[in-house]
């Protein structure tokens, strides 16, 4: 890890977003292209 690689301020352009939908994500490891974790959320 990076130092600074944690969360930041929320951005101030009153972006929302709305998940309405179920979708995947995943943790990959950039080097390799190897996925460390998936999953839904629904």
């Amino acid at each position: 890890m990076e130092v600074g690689s944690g969360a930041s301020a929320p951005p101030e352009t009153g972006l929302t977003l709305i998940f309405d939908r179920p979708f995947l994500y995943g943790i990959v490891d950039l080097e390799t292209g190897v996925p460390l974790f998936l999953g839904t959320f629904e």
